[in-house]
């Protein structure tokens, strides 16, 4: 097993979400949806949140992070406010409105700001980037149409705790896709699901920058001014070294928190890929294979010794489950397997079929293989020898950290929501891990270059880099990955190379889950043509 330590991103987010579907689909047909889980608040807050500033943080070569500068967000006019319920990322508006408001809590006073002129070019691309977003998300309404899950598929998360998760295999893949095509002008007459164009994407090769890194950070400002988003952003294009950070609005309104680089937010699916990295720790130590079956650990699952590792790591195994809430939280790891053992449905039908039990039940081998409980792991195997200062089990988040309170903007209404703790403490294993954007860069930067696992097990782990969803990642054609999460209207994305070089880290506690993917599309797109940042 190796573990060894590489440098942590000190300024680090959480996030979660994941999704239900049939057939073991290629990444280019798959798109995360997981219902919300938060119930509104009877209090509203202002629309004033809509603008705010971005604080960029760029660790030393210390892993201390310091402020490098700060990005203001341009305004957004009151018109804008009005978005549609299928919201489509906007572009940022050229000028500003007298009824504009600025944020109730905003970030230190910058010590130098981004350059408030926009550039023809910049103008371009905006506009460029709205055509772009109003195609992905017809793309995105027509695959929830035709999608073949088991479950009803939704292209906006719910506001019910009992709603199950549902994916949409063929969203991700339309909407990358369609904004491919926007630069490209390639013409696909077959659905991106079996052979999409390759996008601008993260993984391209750039040998002129088209973008300066301010015209960058300018733009990336104004998409999340438009889109009134609330979270912390973690950007690269130089892998560690180069790691920006950028918080926007506030974690409490009401409190006037700020959001911050350091904040740890609920990682939400995202925690899979750490759930898969601890499973193959142990294969590479020798205690499990891909081929040992659920039988040597829970025999009473019906059908359990036709069900593998491999196949709870990829979600084929046949295992289906809802999203129930306990009536009360769960004190520890027994109680939550106990808790899903008794909800779990098995078929043995071996397609690909999303259910955060597949990753309950392999908390619960980590915890009989090596008579420790999942957080103990995590500590030993994960935290400890990254460095990692800002990733906690959604109970032991410290009192004085800033915790994210999550929001829905609506007609130029910002509703408060809840976060259900009852439905965090059975999520183990899937989704009651939180984490800092920085944190989450550090875990997936060390895991792709062989410093969580071997590379060998890596290699194993990703399913060799087909691209297919393989122990809790979304591995992509064009040699980047994707994972999403959504969970109690909190948001989180990553996407980024297989060697970790350009990355970026989205979690939000104000966003649209359709509006976080097509502004991951176009960060992505727009990195990968930046100098370096």
């Amino acid at each position: 097993m190796q573990q060894t330590s590489s440098l942590p991103v000190k300024h680090t987010v959480t996030s979660q979400a994941e999704p239900i579907t049939s057939g073991r689909p290629t990444t280019s047909q798959v798109a995360l949806i997981k219902t919300g889980h938060a119930t509104a608040s009877q209090s509203t807050t202002s629309a004033a949140n809509a603008t705010s500033q971005a604080t960029i943080t760029r660790p030393t070569s210390a892993g201390q992070s310091t402020l490098s500068h700060v990005a203001s967000v341009g305004q957004v006019t009151a018109s804008s406010a009005d978005q549609p319920a299928t919201s489509q990322a906007t572009a940022a508006p050229t000028t500003q409105s007298a009824a504009t408001a600025k944020t109730a809590a905003t970030v230190d006073q910058p010590q130098s700001a981004i350059g408030q002129a926009t550039t023809a070019s910049m103008s371009q691309l905006i506009q460029t980037s709205t055509a772009a977003t109003t195609t992905s998300q017809t793309a995105a309404s027509q695959a929830t149409a035709t999608s073949q899950s088991g479950t009803a598929s939704q292209t906006q998360p719910a506001t019910s705790q009992s709603t199950a998760k549902s994916a949409l295999s063929a969203t991700s893949s339309q909407a990358t896709s369609s904004v491919s095509s926007q630069s490209q002008q390639t013409s696909q007459s077959s659905s991106a699901a079996s052979n999409p164009s390759t996008p601008a994407s993260a993984a391209t090769p750039i040998t002129a920058p088209k973008y300066t890194a301010q015209q960058t950070l300018q733009t990336i400002n104004q998409l999340m001014a438009a889109n009134h988003f609330m979270g912390t952003l973690l950007l690269t294009n130089n892998g560690p070294a180069g790691v920006r950070i950028l918080p926007f609005g506030s974690a409490n309104l009401q409190q006037h928190i700020a959001n911050t680089a350091d904040e740890a937010y609920p990682l939400a699916s995202l925690e899979k890929s750490v759930t898969g990295a601890m499973i193959q720790q142990l294969i590479d130590a020798g205690k499990l294979t891909m081929d040992t079956t659920l039988a040597k650990f829970y025999p009473q699952v019906p059908y359990a010794q036709s069900i593998t590792i491999r196949q709870l790591l990829d979600h084929t195994s046949g295992i289906q489950m809802g999203e129930p809430v306990p009536s009360q939280a769960l004190t520890n790891d027994q109680q939550a397997i106990a808790f899903t053992l008794s909800h779990l449905t098995s078929t043995n039908q071996h397609h690909w079929s999303y259910s955060n039990a597949n990753f309950t039940l392999l908390a619960g081998i980590i915890d009989q293989l090596t008579g420790k409980s999942y957080r103990e792991n995590l500590q030993t195997s994960i935290v400890a020898p990254l460095g990692l200062q800002h990733t906690f089990i959604y109970d032991q988040v410290p009192a004085d950290a800033v915790h994210p309170q999550p929001y829905t903007y609506s007609n130029g209404v910002t509703i408060a929501r809840t976060i259900s703790t009852n439905l965090l403490s059975s999520e183990l294993g899937c989704g009651n891990l939180y984490a800092s954007v920085g944190d989450f860069y550090t875990f997936i930067n060390s895991l792709v270059n062989g410093h969580v696992v071997t590379p060998a097990g890596f290699q194993e782990l990703a399913d060799h880099l087909q691209p297919v969803y393989s122990g809790g990642i979304y591995y992509r054609p064009d040699g980047t990955l994707r994972i999403g999460g959504a969970d109690n209207s909190l948001y989180s994305l990553y996407i980024g190379t297989t060697d970790g070089k350009v990355a970026m880290v989205l979690f939000a506690n104000q966003a649209k889950w359709s509006t976080m993917n097509t502004i991951g599309l176009q960060i992505e797109q727009q990195l990968a043509q930046t100098a370096t940042l």
